[in-house]
């Protein structure tokens, strides 16, 4: 870092920012750049993106036992040493750690290969073989400090744990994926149609649907246009019938056709 009042430049050795925090699924959009170039940064991102879970009250509090226990996998991990504080000690695999280690790198280098693999996937793919490294070494630690592990050389058992947890994130950055490619009035429809398949009646009125805030709308002409959308797709149709007070009444009738 050079600064016209320093005399010297600042140099960081090893420089290393991690940051954990919650997006909203609307705004995942603002991630890639407007004009579709890549940059790779999106791809660095482990996300995940579950599906959403009813709330409920509930008695059930974490037991101080786990609490302690929890707490001594970090005390331990921060009591390990490197070798300074400038320069990271290396840690090798053991031999069956190893040959587990390459023969996951290569099914991912497979799945890179493959014809099918979508353009938009390969960036978030190619970054698994190094998570899958840190994510080994972390198990293997976790487990040294536990004392589940002889040494911290990476083994087997930590190797596999960290491909299971990456299928964990693969899976969610599929998802993440076809989000980030998706148009605002894509992620709409893709949202009423997740509405309108955990609530499976066949007729909703537009004032219910609006109610619900069904895609995000607030307003009748946003709800018109997404369910003239759901219609274009195929997912149903929309009809008008007189009510008894002779208003017009606007419905979708839900029928995929696909």
């Amino acid at each position: 870092m050079n600064r016209k009042t320093r005399q010297t430049p600042i140099v960081l050795d090893n420089p290393f920012v991690n940051v954990v925090g919650c997006l909203p699924p609307d705004l995942l959009g603002q991630l890639t750049d407007a004009r579709g170039r890549e940059d790779g940064f999106v791809h660095r991102l482990l996300f995940g993106f579950p599906d959403p879970l009813a709330m409920h009250w509930s008695e059930v509090a974490v037991r101080e036992a786990t609490l302690e226990g929890y707490c001594r996998v970090f005390e331990g991990l921060w009591a390990l040493q490197g070798v300074s504080a400038q320069k990271p000690r290396v840690v090798p695999f053991t031999p069956t750690g190893r040959q587990t280690f390459i023969a996951y790198a290569n099914a991912l280098y497979a799945e890179l290969a493959d014809p099918d693999c979508p353009d938009t996937f390969r960036g978030p793919l190619a970054k698994l073989e190094g998570y899958g490294a840190r994510l080994a070494l972390l198990v293997q630690l976790c487990r040294m400090v536990c004392e589940e592990a002889h040494g911290e050389a990476v083994d087997e058992c930590s190797v596999r744990a960290a491909a299971a947890l990456l299928q964990y994130f693969k899976s969610h950055a599929r998802r993440v994926s076809r989000r980030l490619q998706a148009t605002p009035t894509e992620q709409r429809v893709a949202r009423a149609l997740h509405w309108l398949e955990t609530h499976p009646t066949r007729e909703w009125t537009l004032r219910q649907l609006l109610r619900a805030k069904v895609g995000g709308c607030t307003t009748r002409q946003e709800m018109e246009r997404l369910l003239g959308h759901l219609a274009d797709r195929g997912w149903g149709y929309l009809r008008h019938r007189r009510t008894s007070n002779g208003m017009t009444q606007t419905i979708f009738v839900c029928e995929p056709s696909r």
